[in-house]
């Protein structure tokens, strides 16, 4: 997410909180020293995000290449969705790749497992899409891509909360 706003220089605690404090990282509980306001400006990377309209024009041309993180059960639409009004399947032609067979124990598999996983859903003539339920876990397939293969995935941050829920849209269900 932060390189969708410019920044380079991003590192992510593989395993998070408990991996720090697992190793023995130390946590500062002291309150904050105030903050002083400053000016930022973003740099967006249009690269890295993709909207519903963007998306849609590139399935029907055939640009794009979605890759489906959620469970195969709600890929396929045999599972209905958690959110009231949102369809059950996937985008056509969406291949799936469940994110949860990317970590293990809360952390990425080694380099080698995630190229493996990741290279055959990968197509390198089209851009490559990310969709997920929400948006959130499309995240785990871009950092995974970007880790292992040195490859950029788009995220489509609507995600099927938004694809499934437009009822103009079109879905495939059933494998």
């Amino acid at each position: 997410m932060f390189k969708i706003m410019g920044h380079e220089n991003v590192v992510v605690l593989d395993g998070g909180l408990p991996e720090w404090e697992s190793l023995g990282g130390g946590l500062d509980t002291s309150e904050p020293s105030e903050i002083e306001p400053a000016n930022y400006l973003a740099t967006f990377d249009a690269t890295r995000v993709i909207d519903k309209s963007l998306l849609l024009e590139g399935i029907h041309d055939g640009s794009v290449n979605v890759i489906d993180v959620r469970p195969s059960d709600r890929f396929n639409g045999v599972a209905a969705e958690p959110r009231e009004g949102v369809r059950s399947g996937h985008m056509p032609d969406a291949v799936n790749l469940p994110f949860t067979q990317l970590l293990e124990a809360g952390k990425f598999k080694t380099q080698d497992v995630l190229k493996s996983l990741i290279e055959p859903s990968l197509n390198d003539d089209k851009r490559n899409v990310a969709s997920c339920g929400s948006g959130v876990t499309a995240c785990i397939l871009a950092l995974a891509s970007e880790h292992a293969l040195g490859k950029v995935v788009t995220v489509y941050d609507g995600s099927w909360t938004e694809w499934g829920g437009d009822h103009t849209l079109p879905i495939v269900s059933g494998k």
